[in-house]
């Protein structure tokens, strides 16, 4: 009986350790992650397979990447899913920074899930386009003018991108809606919360 009474602080510190919150899902893999600070907490690290463009059947499929915070509060809500601005942020980079600890405080309320967005940060495997545009560091310009020449900069660049085999009809918004809902699934949640800045 003193052995079952020494071992129940062990049993109850192991049971607490086993929440779903705290466990790695599908895919996932547990990491520590270290913020631009040094500090460090335990995370998933999680990554899930997606078409570039759903309207395609031949479309390729795309590897979007996340880092999960676990929940720490007592009752722990829908996911909270940080999308970065830019556009082109990447969520998982967004938590090494100032914004870490707010990544660590929103956990109070649910999973907090630094999201790399299709063609961001971890989550993206497109080549990279220089274009042979360039503005002027030195010479006044007109803001028609920037229009101009940043539009033959991306109609390059589609180019160049097409001649890849990459779907530029891919990254939409409605795309990006898509993979988002895929990502709840993929979390087995009924609901999400976004979260950005």
């Amino acid at each position: 009986m003193k052995l079952l009474y020494a071992l129940l602080p062990l049993l109850m510190l192991s049971s607490v350790g086993l929440t779903a919150e705290a466990q790695a899902r599908d895919g996932e893999t547990e990491i520590t992650f270290e913020a631009n600070s040094g500090e460090t907490v335990p995370a998933y690290q999680g990554r899930l397979q997606v078409p570039e463009n759903r309207n395609n059947p031949d479309s390729r499929s795309l590897t979007l990447q996340y880092v999960r915070f676990p929940a720490t509060g007592e009752t722990s809500g829908a996911p909270i899913i940080y999308l970065s601005g830019g556009p082109g942020g990447s969520g998982i980079t967004t938590a090494k920074y100032e914004r870490f600890p707010l990544f660590m405080a929103m956990r109070e309320f649910g999973d907090v899930i630094a999201f790399d967005q299709r063609g961001t940060g971890a989550s993206n495997d497109l080549p990279n386009c220089t274009s042979s545009e360039h503005i002027s560091a030195t010479e006044p310009s007109t803001d028609e003018a920037v229009f101009e020449i940043e539009r033959r900069a991306f109609a390059e660049c589609l180019v160049f991108w097409t001649s890849q085999d990459i779907d530029v009809h891919g990254y939409t918004t409605s795309e990006s809606v898509a993979d988002l809902d895929t990502l709840r699934k993929h979390l087995g949640a009924e609901t999400i919360e976004l979260g950005g800045i």
